[in-house]
């Protein structure tokens, strides 16, 4: 009966680890999309393999503060009140995708656009994804709130490895 309960539990890991690719057990869609017969059929498309947390120590995360960025459109700087992270998984393709809303007012700007650059460090600390979030037709004083969501050029095993840096980048002042 003990070997039975092995062979099963073996079996269980098996089909979830070499069938879909994930290396944790819990497998769930994340988004699906319609295919293109006439019952309407539906394909999942991509799969979440585990959900992180930005508490577990494998990654720092950005957090509130007062940011500047410089770019060849202007100048701004933007006071982050609070930053909720509202998803952090691994997919099935590896990418390790972050979903977050941060609450900002704008405190200068040199034309009417609030800018922030994301940057995203392997723990190796090389330099492995960057973005940019803008926000156009802002004033001095102005509250928003940027919702975004990032696939991250990182695989499972950089997560794994730890000391992942993720932060918003500030110039000087």
């Amino acid at each position: 009966m003990k070997k039975k309960g092995i062979l099963l539990g073996l079996l269980s890991l098996f089909s979830c680890v070499g069938l879909t690719g994930c290396k944790e057990e819990t497998v769930f869609p994340d988004y699906e999309i319609a295919g293109g017969d006439e019952d309407g059929y539906e394909e999942i498309v991509e799969t979440v393999c585990a959900r992180l947390s930005d508490k577990d120590g494998k990654a720092v995360l950005p957090t509130a503060g007062r940011y500047g960025c410089r770019t060849e459109y202007g100048a701004c700087i933007i006071e982050i009140e609070k930053v909720e992270y509202t998803g952090w998984a691994i997919k099935t393709n590896g990418q390790i995708w972050l979903d977050f809303r941060i609450y900002c007012t704008v405190i200068t700007t040199q034309g009417a656009a609030a800018i922030l650059s994301l940057k995203c460090y392997n723990g190796d600390g090389y330099l492995a994804h960057t973005e940019t979030l803008y926000r156009g037709n802002v004033a001095v004083g102005d509250k928003f709130v940027w919702e975004y969501g990032s696939d991250l050029h990182l695989t499972y095993e950089d997560y794994q490895n730890g000391g992942l840096r993720i932060e918003f980048e500030s110039t000087d002042e």
